[in-house]
Order: C-alpha cells, then structure tokens, then sequence
C-alpha cells in the first residue's frame, strides 16, 4: 500500500559554476525531484565536454564486443587511461582474427573444389603425369555442358561429378596425342582447370587445420581481453549515464551567464537534508538561502 508523504517545494539560485557540484550531490541523495520550468527559450549551452569525452571513449570499444559489468571505483580519466593501453591489444587481436580467418576461407574453399576429385581412381594430372595418357581436371559453367559433348573428338572420356552451385566440376581423359585438340574444346567451353595433386589437398587441409587452431587461440585471447577491459569500460559507460542525466536536469533549468535556479520537490522530512547539502557543495557565500526557501507544501 503507499501513504501519502508531506512534500515540500524548494528553489534555489546557485553559481553556474556550482551547478554540476549540487546536481551530482543531489543525485547522490535521491531525495529531490527536479522539475523542469516551462519556458518558450532557454539561452542555447555548448555540449558538454565531459560527455563529450565520454562518447570519445565509449565509441573506441564498439567493436571489441566487451560484456556488461558492474560500474567500478574508476574515473573517467583512469578507465580512459587503461583502455587506451588496451586498443594496441585489441587491435593487434581483430587484424589477427581477420587474417586467420581470411586463411580459413581460402583454404576451406581450395578444399572443397578438389574434394570430389580426390577418391577417383585416375591419374595425376600435369603435362608429364603420365606417358600415354593425359588427364585435366576442373569444372566449367553447368550450361557449358552440352557445347562440350557435342565439340569433344574420339578418344575422350568425361567424368562428369555432382554439380557445384553453377559450376559443372568434371574430369576428361584422353591420350597424349589428343590432349591439344581436347585443350582447346575445354578452353571454348569456359572450362577451368583445378590440380589433382594429392600433395596440394593434403597442403590445403593442413593449413586449414593451422587456420583453425590460430582463430581459437585469437578468440581466448580476445575473451581474456574482453573480460580485463569490462571494468574500465563500464566506469566509462556510468560517467556517460551520469552526464546524460546532468545535461537532460540542466536543460530544464532557469539560468544567466552566471546563475542557475533550481528548483523542485522533496519529502518534508528530507528538505533540512537537502538545505544543509546545497550549501556545501556550493561557493556559501553566494548561495546564502538556496535551496531552503519554502515556496509551498502540500
């Protein structure tokens, strides 16, 4: 159930130079609501520079992926200190992860094209593979097909393997004395030879596997690193919080070049509280009277 509470209205007029002192004394309290005063124009503010600051270096971390933490202990100035040490790290780890994977995709792709060829019993393929019989293997547009059926010559055997995608992958043999005429029909029918070597697949699967075991050893280390910046970062991402609220309080304030009225609402039994506060964070002898002057109270 919730009982009314006898609040009191408070209003004050502070330095300017006071005013983010009382705002972050206020919030701390948590006793006052702030309200806004209506007015058509406001003298426009410069954005603040500590936010400002804030967004500089939460926007450093975007794509190191760093997980929520707790707000930590650190100012602005020592998370930003530590996480600039850190973006050398970071950075090293990401060209790291991009390279490894970059070897992973292009081994992986040599891999798949000369896998359906691998179990096939047929002869290496290379000009001096073989002494009688000469041998290429590749594959060429699935449309292509037909225009290569119909120009192949005598002595030519085409083995013809499941389609990839829209490349025809195949394997053609013919005798040495053949292989020109048989060269020339494949390169009309777009045909793109692929090496047969089991030397190269074996080649290829290696640094597969050594892509693979680089990109693990990048992502623990980039966890690691994720997990020692998470500190940092959240004390960086509480100041931006912190500023954005102080900015939003400060728009909805009366103020000259000089002074700033503050008002808003407080449980009666808060507002000594909260008098006795506002003129300790702020310069006493211009404040005299800010903050405890009650307007009215319900």
């Amino acid at each position: 159930m919730f009982s009314p509470t006898r609040m009191r209205h408070l209003e004050g007029i502070i330095l300017a130079k006071d005013e983010r002192s009382v705002l972050l004394g206020l919030g701390a309290l948590g006793v006052l609501h702030l309200t806004p005063i209506p007015v058509t124009k406001k003298p426009v503010r410069g954005a603040s520079p500590t936010l400002a600051h804030c967004d500089q270096v939460l926007s450093r971390g975007k794509e190191w992926a760093i997980p929520k933490a707790p707000a930590s202990e650190l100012s602005l100035a020592d998370a930003d200190s530590i996480l600039k040490h850190m973006e050398i790290g970071f950075d090293d780890l990401i060209k790291r992860r991009q390279s490894a994977l970059n070897r992973l995709n292009t081994a992986g792709e040599y891999c798949r094209k000369l896998a359906p060829f691998q179990e096939l019993p047929i002869p290496p393929t290379g000009p001096e593979a073989s002494a009688f019989l000469h041998v290429v293997a590749g594959s060429l547009p699935l449309d292509r097909m037909p225009v290569l059926r119909h120009g192949i010559g005598p002595n030519v055997v085409l083995f013809p393997l499941p389609a990839d995608k829209d490349r025809q992958p195949l394997v053609a043999l013919t005798t040495r004395e053949g292989r020109h005429t048989l060269d020339a029909t494949l390169k009309q029918a777009g045909f793109r030879h692929e090496p047969l070597a089991t030397a190269d697949f074996a080649a290829a699967e290696r640094e597969r596997s050594a892509a693979e075991a680089d990109l693990d050893t990048v992502e623990v280390e980039l966890r690691a690193l994720r997990d020692k910046a998470a500190p940092p970062f959240a004390a960086a991402r509480h100041s931006a919080d912190t500023e954005r609220r102080l900015s939003t309080a400060s728009d909805g304030f009366l103020r000259t070049e000089a002074t700033v009225l503050i008002t808003g609402w407080v449980p009666a039994t808060q507002s000594a509280v909260v008098e006795q506060a506002g003129v300790a964070w702020s310069s006493g002898a211009a404040l005299r009277g800010s903050l405890n002057t009650p307007s009215q109270s319900y």
